[in-house]
């Protein structure tokens, strides 16, 4: 493996260093074979329970601060090969009767990372529902066929059902392509199997999605978390993509939208596919979803339409949001202090939630939920008024965005109060968190740090102070 930044970083991690030799200064645990004995011969390996949550404590502590950098790259190596690689380099040195070089272990490690595969390249497909291209749905209404469009971005390509295995597997290709692996044989075969097998006949009736995950695994929901983040972030920006392309009257309600015909669908989501290369052709892994996880699947059912044609400006903000979305969510990975890029993600879920709704007054809630998550800075006296601040600044005194956002916010106080949403334009408002998304964008950008809690406050302050030489109180 090129020694690459992050691969750099991880040898020169002296906190790491020290782990590796604190674990290996145990020498019963290594007089078995394998990591697995040594929890099976417990009593043997330790003297007593102290000694045993230390020395697993610190394995713990040793494989996730090894594997943080990885995931941080959108690179996924099974956890339990990782620690099982762990566990023989170290036996492999004390048995040599050597010195143990810390810097060693830590280097046949990530040697050993590239010898046994542990990072293929990997595609997974999901399927969608209630989603729709605008203006491509005819020739499915009338003849049950469709031509290959899709739509794409770096990290994920989207395509309407396919009505056909024959056309799937073409789709499939094709996304082979995009993600730039080899177009090799695909296993038609067992893609009939699991049509029959497992319920999967949302691979021909159902739009997929499909996107590339760097990994390898060890039991089937070894990374299926990490799989539901990468989608959670694809859909957040999908949705994103969906408000922006409302605000500028690219996609509206068409008789022949895909999400309009689409009448072949199915709701038997149980399952999901990996597709892994095997000799001289790709494989899919039927892999069945976790029921911990089972939340975020629901978000399948998207309810959007979008165009398959963007604005060239369109397409920068699109881009510049994807790159910053990329970044928050890397940071779920860090050791650093990440609790305002979760406030960011959990606020985009709430603002997913507001288009998902099957209720008005709930799509009202939700967002207005997304607001105060992403503006709120946790205030709990007078939120409307400090969030309507912080619009104003960021909106370049858009005295508009207030009034809209203040009868947004109304309109929530009349669900909670009354039972009835009131009046509001909840399309606009919804641009108008998407422009928020934007705008915190640019201040990143500047150099301001968004990770501090009050980051927004401590904005405006510092403007007010630069520009008027005081901190006005906004009503």
């Amino acid at each position: 493996m090129n020694d690459v930044d992050f691969i750099k970083e991880i040898k020169a991690n002296l906190k790491l260093l020290k782990v590796i030799k604190d674990v290996s200064r145990f020498d019963k645990p290594f007089s078995v074979d394998t990591l697995e004995l040594v929890f099976i011969h417990e009593n043997e390996c330790f003297k007593d329970e102290s000694e045993e949550k230390n020395f697993f404590g610190l394995f713990s502590n040793l494989v996730s601060s090894f594997l943080r950098p990885y995931y941080k790259n959108k690179l996924f190596p099974s956890q339990r090969f990782v620690c099982d690689i762990f566990f023989l380099e170290i036996k492999k040195q004390k048995t040599k009767g050597s010195v143990i070089t810390e810097e060693n272990i830590l280097d046949n490690v990530i040697k050993n990372i590239e010898i046994y595969n542990l990072l293929e390249k990997t595609l997974v497909i999901h399927p969608l529902a209630d989603f729709g291209f605008q203006n491509i749905g005819r020739s499915l209404y009338f003849y049950k066929n469709i031509v290959s469009i899709y739509f794409s971005l770096s990290d994920f390509i989207i395509f309407p059902q396919a009505n056909s295995l024959n056309q799937a597997l073409k789709n499939v290709k094709i996304a082979m392509k995009h993600f730039k692996l080899p177009t090799a044989k695909l296993s038609k075969e067992l893609f009939e199997h699991y049509q029959k097998s497992r319920n999967t006949k949302w691979l021909i009736s159902n739009p997929i999605i499909i996107h590339q995950v760097t990994q390898s695994y060890e039991g089937y929901y070894e990374n299926q978390f990490f799989i539901t983040k990468q989608l959670e972030r694809h859909l957040s920006l999908l949705y994103l993509i969906k408000c922006l392309s409302e605000h500028n009257k690219l996609s509206e309600s068409r008789l022949f939208d895909t999400n309009r015909t689409n009448n072949f669908q199915t709701y038997d989501e149980y399952h999901y596919f990996i597709l892994n290369q095997k000799d001289d052709k790709y494989e899919p892994l039927c892999i069945p979803r976790h029921q911990k996880l089972s939340r975020l699947f629901d978000t399948f059912k998207l309810n959007i339409t979008i165009p398959l044609n963007f604005k060239k400006n369109d397409k920068k903000n699109i881009l510049e949001i994807s790159k910053f979305m990329d970044k928050i969510y890397s940071l779920l990975y860090s050791s650093k202090d990440k609790n305002n890029y979760s406030i960011i993600i959990r606020s985009l879920g709430y603002f997913v939630r507001s288009y998902q709704a099957e209720y008005y007054a709930d799509s009202v809630l939700f967002l207005c939920i997304a607001f105060e998550m992403l503006l709120g800075e946790k205030s709990t006296e007078n939120i409307v008024t400090h969030i309507a601040n912080i619009i104003l600044f960021l909106k370049n005194g858009n005295e508009d965005d207030i009034k809209e956002f203040k009868k947004l916010y109304s309109s929530r106080s009349g669900v909670a109060h009354e039972g009835d949403a009131r009046e509001c334009n909840i399309q606009y408002c919804r641009y108008l968190y998407f422009e928020i998304i934007y705008q915190i964008i640019k201040l990143e950008k500047k150099g301001i740090d968004i990770s501090k809690k009050t980051y927004l406050s401590e904005y405006i302050n510092n403007i007010c102070i630069s520009k008027l030489k005081f901190i006005p109180e906004i009503k």
